[in-house]
């Protein structure tokens, strides 16, 4: 579809992903219907409401190295061309979206929705993405948010850009509860608030998922776990970072768990669940 669509498409696609969930029991199908037609109509590039095999390989291969879904067996052609008629049309898309989900589980589903998301994500208008100097690659997903430790240089990184951005832009305090909202911001101020609010939710919005997945190329299990206030300077915090690597140290891509990098933004309900046994602060 032209990118005007496409981006439409595409925001349907998340307004889906968001709905489902909070959705239980069988009214999950509903979300995974419309995510279904959204997703069909971003790999049919004839428009002509039927995916041919090239098309549907395609899109396949272009998924196959983030998306498990893809790459089993019943991702076949011909096992979702239940048919016969040699192309797959929008009901035999969604059977082979639901047998998906079933297959993976939704904790699963969703987080490979968000980097289809993500990799169908047209350029923006001036063909720039601004948190491209972020991350290599597509990202990753990263199942257990245990696992999910940031090293050093990424958050290095973080701070370069945002360094950068901050004071050509005039970012100002957003926060919605924030007493100093709309006051201007300085660089080496920024604290966990303002990074949440200015990369961190905007950077993963597309996929939903965590700042670590956004960045990460797989697993990154840390060797520590971080307990820090949010409103201390992002800069203060990779100092003292950086000195306790050095006194204990440790490798420069030793990997430190800290939440708000770890945990899914976008839904802490799942990554924290329902009680502290069981949260990812603990695990």
């Amino acid at each position: 579809p032209p990118a005007m669509s496409q981006e439409r498409i595409l925001e349907d696609l998340r307004d889906a992903i968001d709905i489902m969930k909070e959705q239980k029991g069988h009214k999950v199908y509903d979300s995974i219907k419309t995510v279904s037609a959204a997703i069909f109509k971003l790999i049919d590039e004839k428009n002509d409401g039927l995916l041919n095999r090239p098309e549907f390989n395609r899109f396949c291969q272009m998924m196959a190295e983030q998306c498990s879904m893809f790459t089993s067996d019943a991702a076949d052609f011909h096992s979702v061309d239940t048919d016969g008629d040699r192309s797959i049309d929008e009901k035999e898309f969604y059977a082979f979206m639901k047998a998906s989900y079933r297959m993976i589980g939704r904790r699963k589903f969703l987080a490979e929705l968000g980097m289809i998301g993500q990799v169908l994500q047209p350029p923006s208008e001036n063909g720039e993405d601004i948190y491209r100097d972020l991350r290599c690659g597509q990202g990753c997903i990263i199942e257990e948010t245990a696992h999910r430790g940031i090293t050093l240089p990424q958050l290095r990184t973080l701070l370069q850009h945002m360094r950068q951005r901050c004071p050509v832009e005039g970012w100002t305090d957003i926060g919605e509860f924030s007493p100093f909202r709309g006051t201007s911001l300085a660089s080496d101020a920024l604290n966990l608030y303002h990074t949440v609010d200015w990369v961190i939710k905007p950077a993963t919005r597309p996929r939903g998922c965590s700042y670590v997945e956004f960045v990460g190329q797989g697993p990154q299990i840390p060797k520590w776990f971080v307990s820090h206030f949010w409103g201390e300077p992002v800069a203060d915090f990779i100092t003292c970072l950086t000195q306790h690597a050095f006194d204990h140290m440790l490798p420069e891509d030793s990997p430190y768990w800290v939440c708000a990098y770890a945990n899914n933004q976008w839904d802490l309900k799942s990554d924290l669940g329902i009680s502290p046994e069981t949260s990812s602060f603990r695990k």
